[in-house]
């Protein structure tokens, strides 16, 4: 099948956007941004999160320039196709079972840090700020590395790439095996960058390179259970961090970001539930931060004190293992997250005769959250408590 696309500066789809060199001239790149459903605007495919196929991707460039994609570089010819004076083709090692949204490709000038080719772990930059990306490049093997110790399950990708576009609309993009990131959200420069800078750095870094695992590796089944992908994110990347830097308390900060600030939003009444039937994923709103990411990472945090650290953690492994190369919604998650508290003996962590899929769909399917007033009667040394119910039906 032949296809035609247009490369456009519209941050979208496979686009081009252009940057300052370090000799003061333009450069152009081209890159891939593709959630929720932009991979059809570079190549034909059924475009939904839970049709997953495998990847052989060849990417035809001039000689001074590179590509980059989600897998490693198998070979580069200049035979087998019709190609234009002084351009190569790189061809690519085959993906494992994917998304289309996760697919991702980038033809650039850019250097990369550490510049060997058999690295297995490069964060990839405009050469003018290589030297910002040390500390990302420093810190991003340990957290594949935290990773894998809770998930219990090794980073599936033969490589990983992180890169600094300079023309970038979302924070990050968590393609496999080839993260995405706006400058601000990789690149720290030591002793001129803020202490935030540096956290902003770690945090963003740990929240994609967890969507290897929660999102990558198990996609949402449909972008109603995007809470899957990006309350998982939200949640490890404070989890993760505090692991890496216990000095920092992030724990301590996420009750703030992800508790008290969804908190505004989930008491409007245009809020809408962590769960809610998607009709059109071109909606922005499908994703809306507070709470798909704030709201959905703080009951995520609820279900791991419940349950124990151990128990969730283990149950998550379980959840992963099951539905690897695969897609999942919120009940296939409750379901297994029940078969592990069930075999780990603690499932008295739970009211009698309640599941996990009892508890926290009531947080997930309903908007706003419980309010209990207690008024206190002095003269007769007793309290009334009530909780006020409004009706939450879309």
């Amino acid at each position: 099948m032949k296809f035609k696309g247009m490369l456009q500066e519209d941050l979208d789809g496979f686009y081009v956007c252009s940057y300052e060199n370090e000799t003061g001239g333009i450069e152009w790149m081209a890159v891939t941004q593709f959630e929720a459903i932009s991979a059809r605007k570079a190549f034909p495919c059924f475009d939904e999160s839970r049709l997953k196929a495998m990847f052989s991707i060849s990417i035809a460039r001039p000689k001074n320039m590179t590509t980059l994609s989600n897998m490693p570089i198998v070979r580069t010819t200049t035979k087998g196709a019709d190609l234009p004076p002084g351009y190569v083709m790189d061809i690519y090692q085959q993906s494992p079972k994917m998304s289309t949204y996760l697919v991702a490709f980038a033809v650039s000038k850019f250097a990369a840090n550490p510049p060997d080719a058999d690295k297995k772990f490069r964060v990839w930059s405009r050469k003018k700020a290589i030297s910002r990306t040390s500390y990302s490049a420093e810190v991003g093997p340990k957290v594949l590395d935290v990773m894998k110790s809770i998930t219990s399950i090794n980073y599936t990708l033969p490589k990983m790439d992180l890169v600094a576009v300079p023309d970038f609309a979302a924070g990050a993009m968590e393609n496999w095996g080839m993260v995405t990131f706006r400058e601000t959200d990789l690149l720290y420069q030591e002793n001129t960058s803020t202490s935030l800078d540096k956290q902003q750095v770690i945090t963003v870094v740990a929240h994609e390179l967890s969507h290897q695992w929660f999102g990558d590796l198990v996609s949402p089944e449909w972008w109603s259970f995007l809470w899957l992908n990006e309350g998982f994110a939200e949640y490890w990347m404070y989890v993760v961090t505090d692991l890496i830097q216990p000095a920092w308390r992030l724990m301590e900060q996420f009750v703030q970001d992800n508790m008290q600030t969804p908190f505004i939003s989930d008491a409007m009444e245009y809020t809408k539930s962590i769960v809610y039937n998607v009709i059109d994923p071109n909606i922005n709103d499908y994703s809306s931060s507070d709470i798909t990411y704030g709201k959905g990472s703080s009951i995520i945090r609820m279900m791991e004190h419940v349950l124990t650290r151990k128990v969730f953690f283990q149950g998550l492994s379980r959840y992963l293992k099951e539905r690897e190369f695969s897609s999942a919604n919120q009940d296939i998650f409750f379901d297994i997250l029940q078969k592990e508290v069930n075999s780990s003996g603690n499932s008295n962590t739970l009211p009698a005769n309640t599941s996990v899929g009892d508890i926290w769909s009531t947080w997930t399917l309903q908007r706003g959250y419980p309010v209990v007033t207690v008024n206190r009667d002095y003269e007769e040394g007793k309290a009334i408590i009530d909780q006020f119910e409004r009706a939450t039906k879309e």
